[in-house]
């Protein structure tokens, strides 16, 4: 029997931009549970996330208490993460492989450190230590980012394995941790860079990376994208959406379906609105598809109908010829003996 193995990840995030609170969790199946101890220079105690007034060269010690809710010895695995933004456009604080914004100067993981790792008894609480040290020069904005934590299952794995269990579920929160030096205010920017087509789960998109390049969080984001051919007034593709969120200095990739529509070499606009508190930008580009490019982007597209090559046809049709030809033969054959 083959073995599947699946992994089910359940992000708890203690922070999510408005409010999302998270205390200990009475769900029995988590082997764990954590709880922000919030500091004397919390801005909003009420809060249940990190969100902290620094100073220059400051040097911090945070809590975060991790219960351990069964009978057995676990470990726990922390990790800091900067903020970024995926492709869904929501601002993401786990481990991932999106790459860091050029326009990023102070890196959430070069300000706060965390062990390797920390065991908990069972049955039992521990302090996890975050060891913050602010930069020495002044930013406006917020530095943000996360706490990740996750249970080691190393070990379980190799009992699991022993005991041939298929399906095992592992567990991760993240603590978010937003730091922040004044309350000058920064002027919202964003930017529309590369336009490029693309791939994507076997259907045809144009993806365009957006750019956060300021130390803020741009909320409840609306994006309004068409694409079109150069010189044509009809839309090849719409896009609209809601409610995205990006990280201070991120970039994501958002990408518009073509919804079936067959790709054709060629010059393409799209024109994008973003809007976001009152504020508005208008964005157009040109990007340009090769016959090649075309060609290869309409096979992998799933939604599209293949067109059944003319030598196909031919073929076909020559081979019915073939057939009447012989039947009509052997038709005058039987004639000619009777």
């Amino acid at each position: 029997m083959k073995k599947r193995q699946g992994t089910i990840f359940l992000i708890t995030f203690i922070f999510f931009l408005s409010l999302m609170p998270t205390t200990f969790s009475k769900a029995s199946e988590l082997n764990f549970s954590v709880n922000a101890v919030i500091p004397d220079n919390q801005i909003d105690k009420e809060k249940s996330y990190f969100d902290l007034k620094v100073t220059p060269g400051e040097k911090q010690k945070l809590k975060v208490k991790l219960r351990n809710t069964t009978d057995k010895e676990i470990v726990i695995n922390p990790h800091i993460q900067s903020a970024k933004t995926n492709k869904n456009g929501v601002i993401d604080y786990t481990p991932n492989k999106i790459k860091k914004d050029d326009t990023l100067k102070i890196a959430m993981e070069d300000v706060a450190k965390v062990p390797e790792e920390v065991t908990v008894p069972p049955q039992s609480e521990k302090d996890l230590t975050i060891e913050v040290t602010v930069p020495k020069d002044k930013f406006d904005g917020v530095i943000l980012g996360g706490i990740y934590l996750k249970e080691d299952t190393s070990k379980n794995k190799e009992e699991d394995k022993e005991n041939d269990v298929a399906i095992k579920n592992e567990y991760s929160y993240v603590v978010a941790l937003q730091m922040r030096q004044n309350d000058n205010k920064v002027k919202p920017m964003l930017h529309m860079n590369e336009v490029n087509p693309e791939t994507q789960n076997a259907r045809n998109v144009i993806v365009a990376n957006i750019q956060n390049s300021e130390p803020m969080i741009i909320s409840k984001l609306k994006i309004d994208a068409t694409v079109n051919k150069k010189g044509s007034k009809d839309n090849l593709a719409i896009l609209k959406k809601e409610n995205l969120q990006v990280a201070p200095n991120s970039n994501f990739n958002i990408a518009v379906p073509l919804e079936g529509e067959k790709l054709e070499a060629g010059t393409y606009i799209l024109n994008m609105k973003a809007e976001s508190a009152g504020k508005e930008w208008q964005f157009k580009k040109e990007f340009s598809i090769s016959a090649d490019k075309a060609t290869t982007m309409n096979e992998k597209d799933v939604t599209l109908e293949k067109e059944t090559p003319t030598m196909l046809y031919i073929f076909l049709g020559v081979a019915f010829l073939i057939v009447i030809a012989v039947v009509i033969y052997f038709i005058i054959r039987r004639n000619k003996r009777k």
